[in-house]
């Protein structure tokens, strides 16, 4: 049986009424509060008691101030003298419990708690707009790119996964704002009548907003494809934790040693900057190497290249399996070519990226072919990709140009392609050599450089759609 419990609490920093009864009812079950931190709250096994616990928010004295300050131990005494045991402590606020069943309260005064909680709350503004600055620049980025552009979004975990978490978490920060400030309002009407308001805290949001955060990270996790990023991204953030545990290990270290304010909060900055240059350098530095000596690649996909040297540069050249060639429809055979394959992935989405060139040190006139594939199971997702080909030309069409300058994409005879729907980009009434293809759970958009015959298009369809 253990003996200790970790948990992440998930309350305002206001809601002393939620942490009380939350931390009565770990009594009750048998476990009491011993250490409260950045990484969470800490419980001990205790028989299961009634106990009755208060939050006091002795805030008067900075994060760096040595411990036990005066002021914080003549505090603690008066407690205990009053029946009340010191639980924990953070820098905002001191938890206590009392054994008795009718215990007389610590907060006597309703206006002097409201003005210790306000005190709190201007400490921990800044932080809150900064990370709801935050949280609008990516959840915002993300909302914006999905309007303006929804396929690259949906096809990304990496982009996806980012910005809904940081949108999640400026709701967050938001919503602890608002009903904060709710709360306060009422609360300063009661204590003017001499009353207590308790507080309302939105912890079952909170813990719907962490467990939507948690499921958006695993689906990152699981979706990356990209060799060695996902170690990189749990080695980052292993790093970020361990700095963090660090930089508090040394203010404590300090406190504990009753070194003064000003000498803490400096040895403790150049402590962290110090830590932060050398392990995020070193971190870098290790993935350029790992990415210069291919441990880590930058795509997902394996490639077979060469390089060669053109106009004094070096030049890669692929040599990736394509599902289509120029060879397949033409028949040619020539060695000057690069062949690039790509491929994006989500659990929605799918896109692939065919695209096969002349070598630039080619002198010979050899045809391009280039393709993008898309495949979902989802209707909805398959529209908008599909509106979204269907327009793709439609930016280059400048009111006021001639309409037989005008590009848009026609049906055409789908039989040819074998395909369930086909369409051909025009300008005015002169055909295009760009397609778009559609099967049931498939989109390709088709970009040869010559206009194709039906024989051409009999041997696209058969190879696109496999």
């Amino acid at each position: 049986m253990k003996n200790k419990k970790w948990e992440i609490p998930m309350f305002s920093f206001y809601d002393h009424t939620g942490m009380e009864h939350h931390l009565e009812k770990r009594a009750r079950q048998g476990w009491l509060l011993e250490k409260m931190s950045g990484l969470g709250w800490t419980y001990r096994r205790i028989p299961p008691q009634p106990l009755t616990y208060t939050v006091s928010y002795f805030n008067q004295e900075s994060l760096y101030e040595p411990e036990p300050s005066e002021q914080r131990q003549s505090f603690q005494d008066f407690c205990e003298h009053a029946g009340w045991k010191l639980a924990a402590a953070s820098p905002w606020a001191q938890v206590f419990y009392n054994e008795r069943p009718d215990p007389v309260p610590i907060e006597t005064d309703p206006e002097l708690e409201l003005a210790s909680i306000q005190r709190a709350a201007k400490k921990a503004l800044p932080a809150y707009i900064m990370t709801i600055l935050a949280g609008i620049w990516l959840g915002g980025g993300w909302i914006w790119q999905f309007i303006l552009d929804p396929v690259d979004l949906l096809v990304s975990p990496n982009w996806a996964a980012t910005g809904f978490c940081f949108g999640l978490l400026a709701v967050y920060m938001v919503t602890d704002l608002v009903f904060y400030y709710r709360w306060r309002r009422k609360a300063i009407r009661a204590a003017q009548h001499g009353e207590f308001l308790p507080t309302r805290g939105l912890y079952k949001l909170h813990y719907v907003l962490l467990v939507l955060s948690a499921v958006s990270f695993v689906y990152w996790a699981l979706m990356v494809t990209t060799p060695g990023l996902r170690g990189f991204i749990l080695i980052y953030l292993l790093l970020i934790a361990v700095l963090s545990a660090l930089t508090a290990w040394v203010r404590r270290t300090l406190q504990r040693r009753r070194v003064s304010a000003g000498v803490n909060r400096g040895v403790t900055l150049a402590v962290s900057i110090g830590l932060s240059l050398a392990l995020f350098s070193a971190l870098f530095i290790g993935m350029f190497a790992a990415i210069r000596n291919g441990w880590v690649r930058l795509d997902g996909d394996v490639h077979t290249s060469t390089t060669y040297e053109w106009n004094g540069q070096t030049v890669v050249a692929y040599s990736d399996p394509l599902p289509l060639t120029v060879e397949d429809l033409t028949g040619i055979t020539a060695e000057g070519y690069s062949r690039h394959w790509e491929t994006e992935a989500s659990l929605l989405l799918k896109r692939e990226k065919g695209e096969q060139r002349a070598r630039y040190d080619v002198e010979e006139d050899l045809p391009r072919l280039g393709y993008v594939r898309y495949t979902t199971r989802f209707s909805a997702i398959y529209e908008l990709c599909l509106n979204e080909l269907l327009r793709d030309h439609e930016d280059w069409n400048v009111p006021g140009t001639p309409s037989e300058q005008w590009m848009q994409y026609r049906p055409i005879d789908a039989a040819a392609w074998g395909a369930q729907n086909a369409w051909q980009l025009y300008m005015g009434s002169e055909p295009m050599d760009c397609y778009i293809l559609t099967w049931p759970d498939r989109i390709v958009q088709l970009e040869p450089d010559w206009l194709l015959d039906e024989e051409q298009m009999a041997i696209a369809g058969q190879k696109l759609a496999a």
